[in-house]
């Protein structure tokens, strides 16, 4: 697992938090970056959802990568996932490409996804290139 240091700014309005996950806008491809190193807390889901939806605010295309592959099964809890019902906001998003999951972490991401409305704006892929690649597809 990568070495996160705790609270550091990442590109402007993203952070680090925790060593749970890492939020930031890449520039150069115009999407907005949500890595999951860790299992969410709830406080953590009232943090992140905002701050993701901040970050697609002003956007043209609003466009979020999720990135899974050091997601385990337990990566979002009961109370975290009643959390995300509450926070979430399908029209605040264009597409949700999830990538790096393995069958059962994609399952559980399929549940947050089902239950947050946004199942119709996202796909999972296998690799960042194929999420990338749909993602930019008008």
């Amino acid at each position: 697992m990568p070495k996160v240091s705790q609270k550091r700014k990442i590109s402007g309005a993203g952070r680090e938090t925790d060593n749970n996950y890492r939020v930031w806008f890449n520039d150069d491809k115009n999407v907005v970056y949500f890595k999951l190193y860790r299992p969410l807390t709830v406080e953590e889901v009232y943090e992140v959802q905002p701050m993701v939806q901040g970050l697609v605010k002003n956007l043209e295309r609003r466009l979020v990568l999720i990135d899974l592959t050091e997601g385990s099964t337990d990566m979002v809890g009961r109370e975290a996932r009643q959390a995300f019902r509450e926070t979430a906001n399908p029209k605040d998003f264009d597409k949700i490409a999830v990538f790096g999951a393995s069958a059962a972490v994609r399952m559980l991401a399929k549940v947050v996804i089902a239950i947050t409305g946004v199942s119709k704006i996202s796909q999972f892929f296998k690799t960042e290139e194929e999420a990338l690649t749909w993602l930019k597809e008008v």
